[in-house]
């Protein structure tokens, strides 16, 4: 008996304070009281189901009950459908644009298309292509010869030209006020006003070379532009008014179309062609051309803008009446400038660019030889251009730069450069989103699949955006 109380508990019962066990109690009473959200461990969906229950959050036409975007539910939900859709519309947006493109091709160019008349039967058609048959042969012969012992002239030959287009942003057009004029002018004279543009640009030589000596004094081709009358050294306004109150006439203009080139001295004219017309017609013209002559002389964009633009703008409306001098002023202006629309929304100038860059003969090289030569001359033009031109053309073409006009500059000779900066640029920038877009969708959809089918509709958006907005929307 005595063995059996070794295994008996004798001692006494633990003893509690009251203010201990009551707060005992309490965490207990509050941890059964404690809702089940918290307790439990909160994942995203846990967090989803519990914004349900949230009575504060109300639907909207772009987001749910939960706060959602529904058209980013329509994509999580229908990935594969909006994946093909997507494509399907690319597809269908890139047809409706290749048929407007090529239906409003020539309509949708502002400038008039360079060409010319031409008729098989016609002796002067048939006389030009003889002429332009005989041209091509001789320049391939004397290329086949290799041109032995000649000399080309520092600058005498068109390396590379620069086109500028401008852009009217005001009802008055490009022409209509001093301002704009001046703003277009601007372009130019990043150019003509640095002296260091004389060393590349194309040389205006006489066209009797043998006149050429040491001392001879050559200067820079002028662009092709309409500036050119609107700042003439020497602005006759008596003269032009003259001239255009002989345009006004139907009939001089019609008597000026009828012996055309014929009335150039120099010009030969067949007999065939003389009898369309009379001499005292054929006088006429020489007159009217002598007087054109007289003034487009002093066209050289050497002087100030001239007191009164509107006689300028006036005079060109009515040159572009008659073919003989249409050329002379048609090429800066739109198609709709005419007398009855004395306002051009576009415009467009060239500026000539020459090599070599000192008096050079070729005779002895070899073809591949003779293309390192043009290679080396090119690379000096363009890297000349970059250095001492870009940042100011950047400028002048910046949207903000002028009020009234929109200037664009192309040139072949560096437009590779520009491109691949200007891409080189965006596309870091590009890179750097797609991947931080990438990388966000696929942490918070846990899925390779839609983070590549979100990437890929997102790319594609692009396109689809643009096309609602210049063409659908009528954006600009």
């Amino acid at each position: 008996m005595q063995e059996s109380d070794d295994f008996v508990d004798n001692a006494a019962p633990p003893t509690f304070n009251s203010r201990t066990m009551q707060e005992e109690e309490k965490k207990v009473d509050d941890a059964d009281n404690t809702p089940d959200v918290e307790k439990a461990v909160v994942t995203p969906f846990d967090a989803i189901r519990a914004s349900e229950n949230d009575e504060n959050r109300k639907k909207s036409c772009w987001s749910d009950e939960r706060g959602n975007l529904k058209v980013v539910n329509m994509v999580v939900r229908n990935p594969c459908k909006i994946f093909w859709l997507i494509i399907v519309l690319v597809l269908v947006l890139t047809f409706i644009l290749n048929a407007a493109v090529f239906r409003t091709a020539e309509n949708g160019n502002p400038f008039t298309l360079p060409g010319n008349e031409f008729d098989l039967m016609d002796v002067r058609s048939i006389q030009y292509d003889s002429m332009r048959l005989a041209s091509d042969q001789v320049k391939g012969a004397r290329e086949a010869m290799g041109m032995e012992g000649t000399t080309t002239l520092k600058q005498s030959q068109l390396e590379a030209i620069q086109y500028w287009v401008f852009e009217a942003t005001t009802p008055n057009g490009l022409f209509g006020d001093e301002q704009s004029i001046q703003a277009m002018k601007d372009a130019y004279d990043i150019f003509l006003d640095d002296p260091g543009y004389k060393d590349y640009c194309l040389f205006n030589y006489p066209r009797n070379r043998s006149l050429i000596t040491e001392n001879t004094t050559v200067e820079c081709t002028v662009p092709i532009t309409p500036l050119l009358m609107y700042y003439a050294s020497y602005w006759d306004p008596d003269a032009v008014a003259e001239v255009i109150e002989e345009l006004k006439n139907p009939v001089n203009v019609e008597v000026l179309n009828k012996v055309g080139v014929c009335a150039n001295p120099l010009a030969f004219c067949p007999p065939q062609i003389e009898e369309t017309f009379t001499f005292q017609e054929k006088i006429y013209a020489m007159q009217f051309g002598f007087k054109v002559v007289n003034i487009t002389s002093t066209w050289d964009m050497k002087g100030d803008l001239i007191d009164n633009i509107t006689q300028a703008t006036e005079l060109a409306s009515y040159l572009v009446l008659a073919d003989a001098y249409a050329g002379a002023v048609d090429f800066g202006f739109d198609q709709s400038f005419s007398v009855d629309n004395p306002s051009s929304q576009y415009s467009r100038g060239i500026l000539f660019w020459g090599g070599p860059y000192s008096n050079r003969n070729t005779s002895g090289l070899s073809e591949e030889e003779a293309r390192e030569v043009k290679k080396a001359d090119d690379d000096r033009l363009k890297n000349y251009i970059l250095d001492n031109y870009l940042e100011k053309m950047d400028k002048q073409s910046d949207l903000n730069t002028h009020a009234t006009i929109n200037s664009y500059y192309f040139m072949t000779a560096i437009i590779g450069d520009v491109i691949l900066d200007i891409v080189t640029q965006d596309g870091l920038l590009a890179l750097f989103s797609f991947a931080f877009v990438f990388c966000w969708i696929r942490l918070n959809t846990a899925s390779w699949f839609l983070a590549f089918v979100g990437f890929f509709e997102i790319f594609f958006s692009i396109p689809v955006a643009w096309f609602l907005f210049t063409v659908a929307a009528g954006g600009y």
